[in-house]
C-alpha cells in the first residue's frame, strides 16, 4: 500500500496504481485520456483514498471516469479540494465508495453505478447517474443533483446548499437549513416517498413527491411546500409547532390533488384542527 503522487501533465494512470494504493491528484490543469478502467476495477482489495488538491484543476470526463472501489483499509475516502471535473465510478468488485468529501470548487460527477456510502458536500457541485446509489448524504454547501431511482437515500442531514432530488429517504432526514427540491420527471410513475422528515430552522423544502410516514414541522422560520404535489398523497403522522401551523396550513394543501393528514399532533399549540 502506497501512495501515490501524479505528477504534473500526466493524462495516462496505466501501470502507475497497484491494488491497495491511495492516489494523490496534487497539481496540473491536464485532461485525462486513460484511467486504467480495467486494472483498477480488477484490484481485489480496491483502493485506500483518492485526493485531489487544491493546486488541482485538471479534467477526468465521465467516459474516462476513475473506476474502482475506495473501500480498502480504516478510512477510506475520495477526498476533494480541487476545481476542475472529476469523474468517478464505484466500479470494482464490491461496487463500493465508503466517502467522498466534496470540499472544493469542482464538479463532481458519480456515474457507471455501485454505491456511494458516504456523501458530504461543504461546496462546488456534484451529480448522480440513475444507475447510482447513495446511501447517507450530508451537505452544508454548494449543489447536487440526484435523479430518480427505487432506491432513495437512507439517511440526510442538512444545514446548507441546494439538492435537487428525485429520490425518497427510506430512514431520517434532517434538515435545518438549504433548499431541498424533491420531485420527478415522470410523475405518472412511482414518486419518491419519505419515512422521517424533519424541517426546521431556516431549511426550504420543496416537494413534488409520493406518501410521507412522519413529517415534521419546526419552528416559525422553515417551510415545507407540498402545494405542488402531482398525485393524491398521504402524510401519516404530523408533528408540527404552532409558531409553524398558520403558515402551513395553505403550503400543505394541495392547489390540483388531495393531501390527506391522517395523524395531527400540534406542539405547544391552541390549534386542535389543521389544515
Amino acid at each position: 500500500m502506497a501512495v501515490i503522487t501524479i505528477p504534473k501533465g500526466t493524462t495516462d494512470l496505466t501501470g502507475l496504481i497497484a491494488n491497495q494504493d491511495s492516489i494523490q491528484f496534487a497539481e496540473g490543469e491536464q485532461t485525462f485520456t486513460n484511467t486504467d478502467q480495467a486494472t483498477l476495477a480488477a484490484f481485489a482489495d480496491g483502493l485506500s483514498g483518492i485526493s485531489f488538491d487544491p493546486t488541482w484543476h485538471g479534467v477526468i470526463a465521465d467516459s474516462v471516469a476513475i473506476k474502482a472501489d475506495v473501500d480498502y483499509g480504516s478510512t477510506p475516502t475520495v477526498k476533494i479540494k480541487s476545481g476542475g471535473q472529476i469523474a468517478l465510478w464505484a466500479g470494482g468488485a464490491s461496487g463500493v465508495i465508503t466517502k467522498v468529501e466534496h470540499f472544493g470548487s469542482a464538479q463532481v460527477n458519480l456515474v457507471g453505478g455501485g454505491t456511494i456510502t458516504n456523501w458530504e458536500q461543504a461546496s462546488g457541485r456534484g451529480r448522480a447517474a440513475p444507475v447510482v446509489t447513495v446511501t447517507n448524504f450530508r451537505m452544508t454547501g454548494g449543489y447536487f443533483a440526484i435523479t430518480y431511482a427505487a432506491t432513495g437515500f437512507t439517511a440526510g442531514t442538512m444545514t446548507g446548499g441546494v439538492l435537487d432530488s428525485g429520490r425518497g429517504w427510506s430512514g431520517t432526514l434532517h434538515q435545518f437549513g438549504g433548499v431541498i427540491n424533491t420531485f420527478r420527471e415522470d410523475t405518472s410513475t412511482t414518486l419518491p416517498t419519505g419515512a422521517t422528515l424533519i424541517i426546521g430552522g431556516k431549511a426550504r423544502h420543496r416537494w413534488r413527491g409520493g406518501d410521507i410516514t412522519n413529517l415534521y414541522v419546526l419552528g416559525p422560520d422553515c417551510e415545507f411546500d407540498a402545494r405542488d404535489v402531482t398525485k393524491d398523497i398521504t402524510i401519516t403522522n404530523l408533528f408540527i409547532t404552532g409558531d409553524a401551523a398558520e403558515k402551513h396550513r395553505n403550503l400543505l394543501r394541495g392547489r390540483n390533488k388531495t393531501i390527506t393528514i391522517t395523524n395531527k399532533n400540534p406542539y405547544v399549540s391552541e390549534i386542535t384542527t389543521f389544515p
